[in-house]
């Protein structure tokens, strides 16, 4: 739901039959997108976006955003939304997406992926998206994992941020801040790179989110 100040116009902009959590909402001049995560009647969960061009008066019909790398049944989670500074109409998405192997014949190793996800948007629709890579700790026997909430810094002239903490599988479980940078909105990237000095424990996770 959505309610502009003095709380004059309220809209409910979500689907009413789904289960609804973690909105993001970003201002590009009067366009207005949101980001949400949906839970549909069959337990999946999807991203879905809406537009207003008019400053959150009237909104567009709901897109799903949808990431689907075949053998894999992905839930998409943690949306967080830019404005693109250098064009009103564009904005930027980054996200997790939590996927399953449709293979039961799968070793238990290849069984889950998680992708940290970035999308260039026209509006609320999805123009490109691509994967950014995973960071391995030295150790090509464990994978990392990304973690909860990419973060993102956008500045003029297509240069973008995105910040992500990654899970050390091995017991107990460590964590890395690394962060991705781009200079031309998204087209490239570098990194990830590594930003903390020690590998954090999972009780000092917490200082992240």
């Amino acid at each position: 739901m959505l309610c502009d100040s003095p709380f004059i116009n309220e809209d409910t902009i979500s689907h009413l039959n789904y289960k609804n959590v973690e909105p993001t909402v970003a201002v590009n001049g009067r366009n207005v997108v949101a980001v949400w995560m949906a839970k549909d009647n069959a337990g999946l969960i999807h991203l879905y976006s809406r537009l207003s061009t008019d400053g959150g008066y009237s909104w567009g019909t709901p897109y799903e955003i949808r990431f689907n790398p075949v053998g894999y049944e992905c839930k998409s989670t943690d949306p967080l939304l830019q404005p693109n500074p250098d064009d009103a109409g564009k904005f930027y998405l980054v996200y997790l997406a939590l996927c399953d192997t449709i293979d039961v014949s799968s070793p238990p190793m290849h069984k889950r992926k998680w992708f940290v996800r970035f999308c260039r948007l026209t509006g609320n629709i999805d123009d490109t998206c691509v994967v950014l890579k995973g960071y391995i700790f030295g150790d090509t026997l464990h994978d990392t994992v990304p973690k909860d909430y990419p973060k993102m810094a956008v500045a003029p002239g297509g240069k973008i941020v995105v910040s992500v903490a990654h899970w050390y599988k091995p017991s107990p479980g460590y964590y890395q801040i690394v962060v991705y940078h781009s200079t031309d909105g998204g087209s490239s990237w570098s990194g990830p790179t590594p930003i903390n000095s020690d590998i954090w424990a999972i009780t000092s996770y917490l200082a992240y989110t």
